[in-house]
């Protein structure tokens, strides 16, 4: 009747093509879920305040490292480093963020 354990009858074997996209879909729907759970969000209220807090600064060649920590979305207090460039008004800055 087709059973694994009858060998006069073939079971269903499916072809290497069929498994390969077999393999694929798995993967991406386990790649897709992996991203959605690793995505940081970066929303924030708007209405709270940041609540800056400047622990120490340090000039190294041209650009300014200020070591400062700001208010967490959980509560707490979240630390970072905001690297600025030299002059004033308007400029790109660079923030790196300790995650843990």
């Amino acid at each position: 009747m087709g059973r694994r354990g009858d060998l006069r009858k073939p079971f269903y074997h499916p072809t290497p093509r069929a498994i390969v996209r077999i393999v694929k879909v798995s993967l991406l729907a386990l790649a897709a879920t992996l991203a959605a759970a690793q995505t940081p969000s970066f929303d924030y209220d708007r209405t709270k305040p940041l609540d800056i807090r400047v622990a120490g600064a340090e000039t190294r060649g041209s650009v300014r490292i200020d070591d400062i920590s700001f208010a967490s979305l959980e509560g707490g207090r979240t630390a970072a480093y905001l690297v600025t460039p030299p002059g004033r008004g308007k400029a790109a800055a660079a923030l790196f963020v300790h995650w843990l």
